[in-house]
């Protein structure tokens, strides 16, 4: 364990800190007498196991006591005093894990295996600055609404709960469509959703590629039994419309279209205004993949002519993974409804799982994720108070910011100019920066989560996300000056300052623009 870690540890926010109090040496407790506080210190127990205060068989002065990572499966104590070297044999302290820290030559760290005994303690998390591809940072009243009691699924008081969320939800992705609801699963459960009720073996299927997740579309037509036809774009660019058009003119009888709106592992925003129209004039569905999207950025379904839409709670609605806000058009509801076949999946039936959530009917399908549409209900309404154009143009105004900074260190966007998602920043890393050591140094030493590439783009892009409640000014400058920190020890960089001084440009201009 490195000095910093240490020093990391004894000062962690989370650590559970049982002893704060200096004790005078006529207050030393000693084995079979009674302290000051009437405890009685010859009970067996370890002086961490003590919580109404701590008995001493040394001749030190306790000052704190820590529990750290329970992976690590260690403990630690601070001491002021001369090296405690004969508390190896008093409390089975290993000599070789004395630490000194460097602030105060007479404080004192020792660690201490902890034993398990085959229980599982409590978890003691440590602090998080989640700036990665998701999950985001959750909004407080979220988490409490979360630990509300629970209801039965199919009790009046939750049923009503769930008419309010199906509303909630017609407003983020603005349409009138009557089926419009929380499927039990994150983002890639919608997206299966969507695709196994609307293909069945032998359809075609158009498959925008771009990224991780258009492919993955395509993986999952081919398991429905349909047939994909590719239409890709490098990494980084988007598709363009006429290359859909012109595979829609070629490929004779075409089941649906399907894009992803925010390619979340490139940072590419796919125009999506031209595709209804030519996927109705093809009599073709049009599918659209809006899980880094929506909240963040408009996702207008109505207005674009989207007939299915599938998403993720833990983006830019800032909820915890597990529910795919999914909303379908009376076309796509009327192709499910003519099926050749059942859905091959039971659990992702749409035409089963409508009756649940149907206001006249509330059949009886699954046990609803009660707690996760507590939270998605209060997320959704935090989205309703900001308004979908501020919230929109926070996320704008964010990523600008972040991006400038990002380009004062060097670091380029990879998305082609004038399509780059602001919920979803990918930068391409200049080859001497060390990918894996920066972000675990982040993590580490910071608390900060970004992410790294994926597929083809491994070890050569950061993904980093400013999605909801994590789009903010504090949170950019925060991750500004971390990386500055690294970048300044590697000297990558000839001095501290360039990447806070370009965001905070930034964020000046805005504001003047702002009350011009």
């Amino acid at each position: 364990m490195t000095d910093d870690q240490c020093e990391r540890a004894f000062r962690s926010r989370n650590a559970l800190q049982v002893g704060h109090r200096h004790l005078k040496p006529h207050e030393k407790d000693h084995p079979g007498e009674q302290n000051q506080r009437g405890e009685n210190c010859d009970d067996g127990r370890e002086p961490w196991e003590r919580r109404s205060g701590i008995c001493l068989l040394v001749r030190a002065r306790l000052v704190d006591l820590i529990n750290h990572n329970p992976l690590e499966r260690r403990e630690y104590i601070t001491w002021v005093g001369p090296k405690p070297v004969a508390m190896r044999d008093t409390l089975r302290y290993t000599a070789d894990t004395v630490y000194q820290p460097r602030q105060n030559k007479q404080d004192y760290v020792l660690t201490r295996d902890r034993k398990m005994n085959g229980q599982v303690g409590e978890p003691i998390l440590p602090p998080r600055l989640l700036l990665g591809p998701g999950p985001s940072m959750v909004h407080p009243r979220v988490l409490r609404a979360m630990a509300s009691p629970l209801l039965g699924h199919l009790d009046p008081a939750f049923l009503k709960l769930m008419d309010e969320v199906q509303q909630l939800l017609r407003f983020v992705f603005q349409t009138s469509n009557a089926f419009t609801i929380a499927v039990s699963g994150t983002g890639s459960a919608g997206m299966e959703a969507v695709i196994v009720n609307l293909v069945e073996p032998g359809e075609s299927v158009i498959v925008g590629i771009n990224g991780v997740f258009g492919a993955r579309l395509a993986t999952i037509v081919e398991r429905c039994g349909g047939q994909p036809i590719r239409v890709e774009a490098p990494w980084g660019r988007i598709i363009e419309p006429e290359a859909i058009n012109q595979a829609l003119g070629r490929s004779g009888a075409v089941k649906a279209v399907a894009m992803v709106h925010a390619e979340t592992s490139t940072g590419v925003c796919q125009p999506l205004d031209q595709l209804g129209a030519l996927c109705l004039q093809h009599g073709a569905l049009f599918v659209v993949d809006a899980v880094t999207s929506l909240g963040g950025l408009p996702v207008q379904v109505d207005k674009w002519g989207i007939d299915a839409c599938y998403s993720g709670t833990q983006k830019c609605l800032s909820c915890p993974p597990g529910l795919a806000p999914l909303t379908l058009s009376e076309r796509a509801l009327a192709v499910i409804r003519q099926r050749r076949k059942p859905c091959p999946s039971w659990y992702l039936d749409l035409s089963l799982v409508a009756d649940y959530w149907a206001e006249a009917k509330r059949t009886y399908h699954h046990t609803a994720p009660i707690s996760m549409l507590y939270a998605l209900r209060e997320a959704l309404r935090l989205v309703v108070e900001e308004g979908l154009d501020a919230r929109f143009a926070r996320h704008q105004r964010h990523s600008v910011a972040l991006l400038a900074g990002l380009d004062a260190l060097g670091l380029q966007p990879f998305p082609q100019a004038g399509h780059r998602l602001p919920s979803l920043n990918c930068v391409t890393l200049p080859a001497h920066i060390q990918d894996a050591f920066v972000r675990a140094e982040l993590l580490r030493s910071f608390g900060i989560e970004i992410g790294g590439g994926l597929g083809e783009l491994l070890g050569k892009v950061w993904r980093i996300g400013l999605m909801g409640e994590s789009s903010t000014q504090a949170n950019v400058m925060t991750l500004l000056s971390a990386l500055e920190t690294i970048f300044l020890r590697q000297k990558w960089i000839p001095q501290p300052g360039i990447a806070l001084k370009a965001a905070s440009g930034v964020y000046a201009s805005q504001e003047w623009e702002a009350n011009a």
